[in-house]
């Protein structure tokens, strides 16, 4: 059975609310423990590329970590934004099984 995606992002961005760490930790933490679990099977077709450059421009950020807040509220807001599109492709394919 397929994971869920959407919870794993879902517990990225919960752990990024809630921990007291700096701004860049809670965004290396989030990628690290949760979206890092995510496999690319997993996410839906029409998000996959999204989330394919996401995956490379983190890369460099896992290795250096060194970024100031800004780029990290810039992280977290595309962490938010593909956990949207994974809920809302979600929320279609329902929408089409009920029909």
């Amino acid at each position: 059975m397929k994971n869920n995606p959407y919870k794993k992002f879902s517990d990225a961005i919960d752990s990024m609310v809630f921990s007291e760490k700096s701004m860049q930790e809670r965004v290396l933490d989030a990628y690290t423990k949760h979206i890092t679990k995510v496999e690319m099977e997993e996410i839906p077709q029409d998000v996959q590329y999204l989330f394919t450059s996401f995956q490379r421009c983190m890369a460099p950020k896992l290795k250096n970590r060194e970024f100031g807040d800004p780029e990290a509220r810039q992280i977290a807001r595309v962490i938010l934004f593909i956990a949207e599109e994974i809920k809302k492709n979600q929320q279609d394919k329902d929408k089409i099984g009920k029909v």
